[in-house]
C-alpha cells in the first residue's frame, strides 16, 4: 500500500518548514559553543563514525537504554538551540519538559517539533563552529556510501527504524502510521540542513537557498517515487542527496569562502601594540649584565659569566640573579 497523499504534504512541508527555520535561527541567533575549536575534517570523521555505529548498537539495546541515550541527546541539544532565545534555566525546563511529555505521552506531532529543533540546534552548531563546504560534501559521501550499503544490501536501516518507530523520540519527520505513513530520517536531513546553512556561512543567501532547494527537490522526488508506488520499500534519500551535494561543490569549490567570523561580522582581534624602543636600545645601544644579591646590584660586566664572577666574589655563598640592561650602571 502507497503513502497517503496527506502523509507525503505534511511530511514535505516539515521538510520546508526545518530548512527554512535553520536560515532564520542562523541570521538571528548565536550558539553557545564548546572550547572544541573550528570543526575540521578530522571531527567530521569522528561524527560519520559515530552515525555508523548508532544503528548497530541500538539495535543491541534493550527498549528503556534506547529511550534513556535518546532522551539525553534530545535534552541536550534541545537546552542548547533553546539557550540564546529563553536563557540558560528556562532552555533546560523547557527541554525536560518536552521529552518528558513525550515520553509519557507519545505524540507524532510533538516528536516532529523535537526532531526540528534538535536539526535545527545541531547543524547551527556545527556551522557557526566553523564548518566548511568541503566538510559537508565529505560527510555527505560517506553517508551516501553507508545508507546504500545500509538500506539496499543489508538490512540494518530497516531493522534500526523499524525498532525505534514503537519508541517514543523517533529520529524522523513524518506523518501517518504503518504503510500510508511518511518518513524521512534525521541523518539525510541533517545533510540538507547542513549543506544549506553552510553554504549560506561560506558562499550567499542565494547559494544556501539554491542548496536548500535542490535538496528538498531530491526529498520530494523520493516521496513521489513511494507515493506512485513504484518502489515499495524504503530508499535511502543520501543515494540522491549525496551526488547532488558533490556536484555542486565541484562547480564552487574554487570560489573563495568566506569564514564564520566574516559572515557574522565579528571584528577581528586588534594585535597588541608593542613599543619596539627597549628592543631597538639592547639591538644598538650598550649593554651589559647586572648582578643582583637581593635588591642590590652588586656587579656589572659585558657578559653575563664575567657580571656572575664578580658578583660571587663581593658576595661569597649568594647566587647572584643576571639581569640584561641596555644601560648599565658603571662599575
Amino acid at each position: 500500500m502507497e503513502p497517503a497523499l496527506s502523509s507525503v504534504l505534511v511530511t514535505l512541508a516539515g521538510c520546508v518548514a526545518l530548512v527554512a527555520l535553520s536560515l532564520f535561527y542562523l541570521r538571528r541567533w548565536r550558539i553557545e559553543r564548546p572550547p572544541i575549536g573550528v570543526v575540521n575534517l578530522r571531527d567530521i570523521v569522528i561524527m560519520s563514525v559515530v552515525l555508523v555505529l548508532i544503528p548497530p548498537l541500538y539495535l543491541r539495546l534493550p527498549s528503556f537504554g534506547v529511550i534513556a541515550v535518546l532522551a539525553l541527546v534530545f535534552t541536550v541539544v534541545l537546552s542548547t538551540v533553546l539557550r540564546p532565545v529563553l536563557g540558560q534555566k528556562a532552555s533546560w525546563l523547557v527541554a525536560l519538559a518536552l521529552v518528558g511529555v513525550e515520553i509519557a505521552h507519545r505524540s507524532l506531532a510533538l516528536n516532529d517539533v523535537l526532531v526540528l529543533l534538535v536539526l535545527i540546534g545541531a547543524a547551527n552548531l556545527w556551522v557557526q563552529s566553523g564548518m566548511r563546504a568541503r566538510d559537508v560534501a565529505v560527510f555527505a559521501a560517506g553517508l551516501t556510501v553507508y545508507d546504500a550499503l545500509a538500506t539496499l544490501v543489508f538490512p540494518t536501516m530497516v531493522d534500526f527504524f523499524g525498532k525505534l518507530a514503537t519508541l517514543p523520540l523517533t529520529p524522523v519527520l513524518g506523518w501517518g502510521s504503518g504503510s500510508a505513513g511518511m518518513a524521512v530520517g534525521m541523518g539525510d536531513l541533517l545533510v540538507v540542513v547542513l549543506w544549506t546553512l553552510t553554504l549560506t556561512k561560506s558562499r550567499s543567501l542565494a547559494a544556501g537557498l539554491v542548496g536548500g532547494a535542490l535538496g528538498l527537490t531530491a526529498l520530494a522526488a523520493l516521496m513521489l517515487v513511494l507515493y506512485l508506488g513504484w518502489v515499495n520499500r524504503g530508499l535511502p534519500a543520501m543515494i540522491l542527496l549525496g551526488p547532488l551535494i558533490l556536484v555542486q561543490y565541484a562547480v564552487l569549490r574554487r570560489r573563495p569562502e568566506r569564514t564564520w567570523a566574516e559572515y557574522a561580522g565579528t571584528p577581528p582581534v586588534p594585535l597588541p601594540v608593542v613599543d619596539p624602543s627597549p628592543a631597538l636600545k639592547l639591538l644598538h645601544g650598550s649593554t651589559g649584565y647586572l648582578a643582583l644579591c637581593g635588591d642590590e646590584v652588586v656587579a656589572t660586566a659585558p657578559t653575563a659569566a664575567e657580571a656572575a664572577r664578580l658578583a660571587r666574589g663581593v658576595r661569597p655563598g649568594q647566587e647572584p640573579l643576571l639581569v640584561l640592561s641596555s644601560e648599565p650602571p658603571p662599575h
